[in-house]
């Protein structure tokens, strides 16, 4: 870290040190000290210093980092700008990154983003026949069933684990659940835990609740849980939800400071 800050001539500037510390990050899984490096805007390169390839692993090691902390619509961002590269051959590094982009697609989105417009031509035409596993999965991740998510992924779990993709992979699987569950909210209106755990194949009441409660966390539904019924609540407009929620929270915590 002391290096790059050395190179560089303003914060702005890419050097290939940037590269370098991040894949010490990702050897020591210490994560802390480069988040500053992968938050702080890049607009200059150092010509005289940088290689291709240099460039290419700043952002396939930023995606890792960023992915490794659970910032995963920045690491997406990051593999999407290693397609800025201009190049004349597909070479591993873009290949690799290609693998890690699919898998992050798909926890973030559901689906594979389609490339960027600025994506040399040769590599939109030949990346995905290097990527065969990888698309299959996301194919199944298309069909929304739980069952055919997991098929694909054990039976490509050797690719997977040799790419060091496998938890990626997982998480991939672990979206489609919470997806689901985030579709049932634009048809229902209430439904019981049980009936959400069949329908989402979560194998019971206590894994619905705690994926529900989870998703709730994470603001990714807006939802009460009547644990006496054991029924769920979804609400369409989240600010109207959220202001009860926060009046409820604050009237119970007014009641036990009377209550002393």
């Amino acid at each position: 870290m002391t290096a790059a800050e050395k190179v560089r001539d303003s914060p702005e500037h890419l050097t290939p040190v940037h590269a370098d510390a991040l894949q010490l990050a990702l050897v020591a899984k210490l994560f802390k000290p480069v988040l500053g490096l992968l938050h702080q805007r890049v607009l200059h390169v150092t010509k005289e210093l940088m290689q291709p390839r240099d460039f290419l692993l700043y952002f396939y090691y930023g995606g890792m980092c960023l992915a490794a902390v659970k910032e995963m619509s920045k690491a997406l961002e990051m593999f999407q700008l290693g397609f800025t590269m201009p190049c004349q051959a597909l070479n591993e590094i873009m290949v690799e990154l290609h693998k890690k982009y699919v898998l992050v697609s798909l926890i973030v989105h559901g689906e594979v983003q389609p490339l960027p417009k600025y994506t040399a031509n040769l590599v939109q035409r030949l990346i995905k026949n290097c990527c065969s596993e990888y698309n299959e999965i996301a194919t199944a991740c298309g069909t929304h069933e739980v069952s055919e998510v997991q098929i694909a992924v054990e039976k490509h779990k050797a690719v997977l684990q040799r790419d060091n993709n496998y938890g990626l992979a997982k998480q991939a699987l672990e979206a489609v659940y919470s997806r689901n569950i985030q579709r049932l909210t634009q048809t229902f209106v209430t439904l019981s835990l049980t009936d959400i755990g069949e329908q989402v194949k979560l194998g019971g009441a206590e894994q619905a609740k705690k994926r529900v409660l989870e998703m709730i966390e994470r603001n990714m539904i807006v939802a009460t849980i009547d644990e006496q019924m054991g029924m769920v609540s979804f609400d369409t407009e989240p600010d109207k939800t959220s202001s009860q929620q926060l009046l409820l929270r604050l009237t119970a915590q007014i009641q036990v400071l009377r209550g002393r």
